[in-house]
C-alpha cells in the first residue's frame, strides 16, 4: 500500500487550505512517540547522506493488522522525500522481501518505529524524519466511507491463490493420511497450493476500475498472479491505488469539510508527525501542483537480485552483495 499511504500524506501536507484546525485536532489523537534503542540484529548503523536544507522525509508503512498472519509485517514500505526549494518529490518503493542483516526488511516495524526508520536509512542512505503507518483493515473502511475509488489498473491479471481470511489452517477435507503424504511431497508455497479451499480467485481488468475498500485492499496485496505477480508488480498497483485515493479525497472535498472521513483517517493512521509540525509543514511545502513527483522502484531490473534464504525462502539482495547497499544508494541519488 504504498502509494495509498502517500495519498493521505500528500493530502495532509500538500493541501494548504483544507481547514487545518479540524484536521490537526483529529491528528493530535494519533501522535505516537518514537521508541529509541530498538534495532534488528546484525544491521549496520546507517551512514546517511547529509540532509538537504528544506528537505522533508517521511517513511510510509502499510501492514496487515489484526486477523492477518504476520499482521505486524509491512506489506508496503515507501520513503517519501520532498525538496521544498527545488519543488521535487520522490517516492522510493522498498520491496518487502529485501534481506537486511538477518531478516527481511518487512520485519523491522514489528521491532519498533526507530528500527523501521533505521532499516530504511541503511538501505537508501536517506534518514526518515517522520513515519506514517496504516492498518489495511482500517484502510478498507475508509475507502468504503468514500463510496469506493476508481483505480487505473495497469494490466489485466488473475490471482488464484489469494488467502481467504480465517481459512489459513483449513484442511480442505484431507484425511490424516493425505495430510502426511502432501507434507512429504511438497514444501513452501507448493505445499500451500495443495489446499485450494484456503484461497479465492481474484480478477482485475486493465483500465479504470471502480473498487470497494475490500477490492482495493486485495488489489494492492495480491502477490501470486502469473501475469502481474510479485512485489514489483504489486508496487505498481499500489501507486495506481494511491492516485485513485488521492483523486477521490480531493474531488470529494472531504478534508475541508471534516466529518466522518477525517474521523476515520484518525482512527487508522499512526504517526510521529505532531500537530504542530504538520501545521508548520503545511506552510512550508506550498502547492502540490508546483511539485515534480518521481516514482523510484528498487527491482531486479536495476539494483537487486533474487535468491533464497534459510529454509529456501525467497529473498532479494543487492547486486553488489548481501548487505552492501552502496550501489542502491548511488542509484537513488541519481534518480532523485
Amino acid at each position: 500500500m504504498k502509494r495509498i499511504l502517500t495519498a493521505l500524506l500528500i493530502v495532509a501536507i500538500f493541501s494548504v487550505g483544507f481547514g487545518g484546525s479540524y484536521f490537526l485536532g483529529k491528528f493530535s489523537k494519533i501522535f505516537v512517540k518514537s521508541e529509541p534503542g530498538q534495532t534488528m540484529e546484525n544491521v549496520a548503523s546507517p551512514t546517511p547522506f547529509p540532509p538537504k536544507e528544506g528537505e522533508v522525509t517521511v517513511l510510509l508503512l502499510g501492514y496487515g493488522g489484526a486477523g492477518h498472519e504476520g499482521g505486524a509485517l509491512t506489506d508496503s514500505i515507501i520513503l517519501l522525500t520532498a525538496d521544498i526549494k527545488s519543488k521535487k518529490a520522490s517516492l522510493i518503493s522498498i520491496p518487502r522481501d529485501l534481506w537486511l542483516g538477518d531478516a527481511k526488511i518487512n520485519f523491522a516495524y514489528s521491532k519498533g518505529i526507530e528500527t523501521a526508520k533505521n532499516a530504511a536509512a541503511t538501505v537508501t542512505g536517506i534518514s526518515p524524519t517522520y513515519f506514517v503507518a496504516v492498518d489495511f483493515n482500517q484502510l478498507q473502511k475508509i475507502i468504503d466511507l468514500l463510496g469506493g475509488i476508481e483505480v487505473d489498473v495497469p494490466k489485466t491479471f488473475d490471482d488464484y491463490f489469494y488467502p481467504v481470511r480465517g481459512k489459513e489452517l483449513d484442511l480442505c477435507g484431507k484425511s490424516p493420511e493425505e495430510m502426511q503424504a502432501v507434507h512429504q511431497k511438497y514444501s513452501g508455497f507448493d505445499l500451500e497450493k495443495q489446499f485450494e479451499c484456503r484461497y479465492e480467485h481474484l480478477h482485475f481488468n486493465q483500465g479504470l476500475v471502480k473498487m470497494t475498500g475490500g477490492e482495493a485492499v486485495k488489489f494492492v496485496r495480491s502477490r501470486h498472479s502469473s501475469q502481474h505477480g510479485g512485489d514489483f508488480a504489486r508496487s505498481e498497483r499500489q501507486f495506481a491505488t494511491l492516485e485513485g485515493l488521492k483523486d477521490k479525497l480531493v474531488s470529494s472535498n472531504v478534508i475541508p469539510n471534516g466529518g466522518k472521513i477525517v474521523d476515520g483517517i484518525s482512527a487508522f493512521v499512526k504517526t510521529d508527525l505532531t500537530p504542530q509540525r504538520i501545521s508548520e509543514l503545511l506552510g512550508l511545502v506550498g502547492q502540490p501542483s508546483e511539485y515534480a513527483v518521481k516514482e523510484i522502484h528498487l527491482t531486479e531490473d536495476n539494483v537487486l537480485k533474487a535468491t533464497t534464504g534459510a529454509g529456501g525462502q525467497f529473498i532479494l539482495v543487492p547486486r553488489a552483495g548481501n548487505n552492501n547497499f552502496t550501489e542502491i544508494r548511488k542509484f537513488i541519488q541519481e534518480q532523485i
